[in-house]
């Protein structure tokens, strides 16, 4: 008997970040930089490290950065309540991108409608196969590219293929 999990459900709007967008850092730039950061709220398991999946250094790793403003560090600490395992973007009529957890609970991170940003998304789980399921996700409060609130690595464990 499979449990069928519940339907997604809309992140609070208290939450809701300014600005998102997907990105993309190479593997290396993401261990030897971005994951060196001070960063308050970290989900950045080891064994999730594109070293320790043995990710070439030029490997596109995807994801998506949210601008949160003063809200940053409060969305932060709720996704690392809810426990995130991945990110998958949704390329049916009503596009989006769904945060699934531990829990087997789904999130809507947020909606859209445009043709640049479903090519986006495409593009973002074209890199998830690339990188064997391996994302992120950055909260920062702003584009200063200064200070973030938080980060998590994600593998989405469909794309798991050594």
């Amino acid at each position: 008997m499979s449990l069928i999990p519940p339907p997604p459900q809309p992140l609070p709007e208290s939450l809701w970040g300014d600005i998102w967008r997907f990105v993309a850092v190479s593997a290396d730039e993401l261990e030897a930089g971005l994951l060196t950061k001070p960063i308050p709220v970290c989900g950045a398991d080891p064994a999730l490290f594109p070293s320790s999946l043995a990710l070439p250094q030029r490997t596109p790793i995807p994801g998506v950065l949210i601008e949160a403003g003063r809200r940053s560090l409060k969305l932060s600490r709720w996704i690392e309540a809810q426990v995130p395992t991945h990110l998958a973007s949704v390329l049916a009529d009503l596009q989006g991108l769904l945060l699934h957890t531990h829990s087997q609970q789904r999130w809507i991170l947020m909606t859209y409608q445009d043709a640049e940003m479903s090519a986006a998304a495409r593009q973002f789980e074209q890199r998830k196969v690339q990188s064997r399921g391996l994302h992120f996700l950055l909260i920062q409060p702003d584009d200063s590219g200064v200070t973030y609130s938080g980060l998590w690595l994600l593998r989405d464990q469909r794309l798991n293929r050594r």
